[in-house]
């Protein structure tokens, strides 16, 4: 329960902060944060790993809106788009090598 309000916090936190960005007629790029975590890493370290993927797969989706709304060029939209995927992918594959460790 609380990682969920976590995540709803961290959410509503990037949605606040990119809506004057985006007023100002101006998209700001999300950056991708680093999926990795040290051997001796714990579970709340994961958690908050978890919260930043979050945060910024939301970004970038706000960020794409944006681009779609200013006229941005289709190859800015598409390379934040295989960013979002390459980060998911890098999750997805730290979850599975956590879960088969323990």
């Amino acid at each position: 329960m609380l990682r969920m309000n976590l995540l709803a916090m961290t959410a509503t936190a990037v949605a606040l902060l990119a809506g004057p960005a985006m007023a100002g007629g101006r998209c700001n790029q999300p950056y991708a944060p680093v999926v990795k975590i040290n051997a001796a890493g714990d579970k709340q370290a994961l958690v908050s790993l978890r919260g930043d993927v979050t945060a910024f797969i939301t970004a970038s989706d706000l960020y794409q809106k944006c681009l779609v709304g200013q006229g941005g060029s289709e190859a800015m939209i598409d390379a934040n788009q295989n960013e979002k995927e390459r980060i998911g992918r890098e999750f997805n594959a730290l979850l599975h090598a956590v879960k088969a460790k323990s």
